[in-house]
């Protein structure tokens, strides 16, 4: 039985190759180029390119995987572990909400405000709130597990579960300026949950569910807290 457990819930993702890591970084550095380009010299709404760029990221990305290595599996995409890749997304998302929930009861007990650890956000408009919700609760998460976890994670691991944990959060948590809390336990979190399930759908429901939760909370004190 423990054997048919360690089966279920190894990781056997054959890892990308080379060439696919290679076209996926391309894919990453070439649209932010032009993201800074745009930024820099036209008056551009920054949050809808951003959103654009993203966009373009993964339709680059997912291409180039099929190209490769003809086969999204490598990166953990199955069309048939979509159902089961959010339920599973779902459970792991639930759990780790209840422990944060745990801790900030804690904060709270102790007399220090929880809430102030989600920063705060505040808009003049329902469509700057619209656009920031897309961009840091769904369409950033998506991107980033489809390169973080499905390509640069999934490269690594040949290597080994703590090299591969390692050595990609090495990138995925300085890419988000800052070494906060939140950073380095997501970047861990998202790992262990491919690792578990090897279907990159889990990770990406955790991100999303992860991310929302943070966009509203900091929504509140953008309110509560101006």
């Amino acid at each position: 039985m423990i054997d048919a457990v360690r089966s279920k819930f190894a990781f056997h993702n054959r890892p990308p190759s080379l060439r696919t890591l290679c076209l996926a970084v391309a894919g990453i550095i070439l649209p932010e180029i032009f993201y800074g380009i745009l930024i820099s010299n036209y008056s551009v709404p920054p949050t809808i390119t951003l959103i654009a760029v993203r966009l373009i990221q993964m339709a680059l990305i997912i291409p180039a995987v099929r190209f490769s290595d003809s086969d999204l599996g490598v990166i953990g995409l199955r069309r048939s572990e979509i159902l089961s890749g959010i339920r599973s997304g779902i459970i792991w998302s639930l759990t780790f909400g209840v422990i944060v929930a745990v801790f900030g009861c804690i904060m709270w007990i102790a007399g220090m405000n929880p809430l102030k650890a989600f920063g705060r956000v505040r808009f003049d408009t329902i469509w700057a709130y619209a656009f920031f919700f897309l961009l840091k609760g769904v369409v950033g998460p998506v991107a980033e597990e489809i390169f973080f976890r499905g390509v640069l994670y999934g490269f690594l691991r040949r290597w080994g579960f703590l090299a591969a944990v390692t050595l990609s959060n090495l990138v995925f948590i300085p890419l988000h300026g800052t070494f906060g809390v939140n950073q380095i336990v997501g970047g861990v979190l998202f790992c262990v949950a491919y690792e578990f399930r090897g279907n990159l759908i889990v990770p990406i429901c955790i991100h999303i569910l992860g991310n929302s939760a943070i966009c509203a909370l900091s929504a509140i004190n953008g309110v509560i807290f101006p």
